[in-house]
């Protein structure tokens, strides 16, 4: 390892993997950064660009495996970042796709794997993938902006000038498990978790397996312009967000289906706090627990603002890690083998940069997508609207249900923010949800 550098695992990471080799089944943690492109793509431009990101970013260039008994990121002074070229001709497109995202990636060797795809001589896809334990979300927003602009550079023939990359995620890691627990918040989630019960999935078809499998599948819908300029007004009302809305809808739900007055919804974090880790490459996104009680009786503005009350005591006392919650609250015992967070919810309400490269046209698309929960809704805003996906766990689901989860999702919102003062059991039962 001559040259090497040595870091511990990011808490983040350290979940990431021990949850992986764990589990004995093939990685659910498999992400893909993907566009087909549509013009006559400079491969050598690609290649030089994708391994000028690697040179950049440590992590992409780390292995991450155990030494003297120590879960830690070595960071290799070179990595020979390879753009595989593969000529896919008449072959199904997503076929192929799935098949080459579920290739496995090896910790050990390195985190990612490129290729470039031909599908014609003016079309193309650039696929990248990535494990979890070294990208998330944003990751994605600044490969996409680096991409852009040394590809740009090098087809154009000028420098390419980008600010260097500090701290990197290793120095980042330090900086973490330096830091101290702060006790407020220890107190915090010791006192929301204690007497929890096992959190159920909503309407699930089968129970959990065994072992969780690397299988999933997604539900496309949209959330109509109307109901988002109703969740807008009802958001400003509160004074809260549109977040919070979707998860006091999203809870009611839940519990109709389970009967119970109370559910848990799980909800993916940045830890970007510091404007210095903006332009990191890195999996910085942690799953904070919403514990969210539904009275039955209880006007829907009642509880939005109940829900409010939830969201921010948990971003409050949100410096904990996902994995340091589990074992300080005494919950991963408590639960045994049971998820804590079996329903996930994400917003993203941003906009989203994509490829902008000289002579070439970019779509994004999505390859494999993996949920954090036995059910995720991902929700994106569209215009005053919002596309939604609700990505499932095949082993639990049936896409019949899932159609009608996201259907009775769409009516119990339509109803609510249309008719905050109505109780609760009133606007489920209204939409045929007891």
């Amino acid at each position: 390892m001559s040259g090497s550098k040595v870091y511990p695992m990011t808490f983040e990471q350290e979940s990431v993997w021990l949850d992986e080799h764990l589990s004995g089944e093939p990685s659910r943690y498999l992400e893909s950064w993907a566009y087909r492109l549509h013009g006559a793509v400079d491969a050598d431009a690609a290649q030089w660009a994708l391994s000028r990101i690697v040179d950049r970013h440590e992590c992409l260039r780390s292995r991450l495996t155990i030494l003297d008994d120590r879960l830690v990121q070595v960071v290799e002074p070179v990595h020979e970042t390879t753009l595989e070229h593969l000529d896919l001709g008449e072959n199904d497109l997503d076929k192929e796709l799935r098949r080459l995202t579920r290739r496995p990636l090896d910790l050990d060797v390195s985190p990612l794997r490129a290729g470039l795809l031909h599908i014609t001589p003016t079309e193309s896809v650039l696929l990248v993938q990535f494990h979890h334990a070294v990208v998330d979300r944003w990751s994605f927003e600044i490969l996409d902006a680096e991409f852009t602009r040394l590809y740009s550079a090098r087809v154009a023939g000028r420098p390419a000038e980008l600010p260097p990359v500090s701290p990197q995620l290793g120095e980042y890691a330090l900086t973490q498990r330096a830091a101290d627990l702060d006790p407020l918040a220890v107190d915090y989630w010791r006192e929301r978790l204690h007497d929890i019960p096992v959190p159920l999935a909503p309407l699930a078809d089968r129970p959990p397996p065994a072992r969780p499998s690397s299988r999933s599948g997604t539900y496309h819908f949209t959330i109509a312009p109307e109901v988002g300029r109703q969740i807008h007004g009802l958001a400003r009302t509160a004074r809260t967000t549109p977040f919070t809305v979707f998860t006091a809808a999203l809870s009611a739900l839940s519990c109709g289906y389970l009967g119970a007055d109370e559910t848990v919804i799980g909800t993916p974090v940045s830890r970007r706090r510091d404007d210095d880790l903006d332009g990191m490459i890195g999996c910085l996104t942690d799953l904070v627990p919403l514990r969210c009680p539904v009275p039955a009786r209880q006007q829907f503005a009642g509880l939005v603002a109940e829900t409010r009350t939830t969201v921010l005591g948990a971003m409050t006392h949100g410096t904990l890690s996902y994995s340091q919650i589990m074992a300080r609250t005494g919950v991963r015992r408590r639960l045994r083998n049971a998820p804590l967070c079996p329903t996930v919810l994400g917003l993203d309400d941003d906009s989203v940069r994509r490829l902008d490269l000289p002579e070439v046209r970019a779509e994004r698309i999505e390859v494999h997508p993996h949920g954090k929960g036995a059910l995720q809704l991902d929700l994106a805003v569209d215009k005053d609207g919002y596309d939604a996906v609700l990505k499932y766990d095949p082993d639990r689901y049936d896409p019949p249900t899932v159609g009608r989860i996201a259907e009775d999702l769409c009516a119990v919102l339509g109803t609510a923010v249309a008719h905050p003062d109505w109780e609760t059991a009133e606007i489920l039962s209204s939409n045929g949800v007891n």
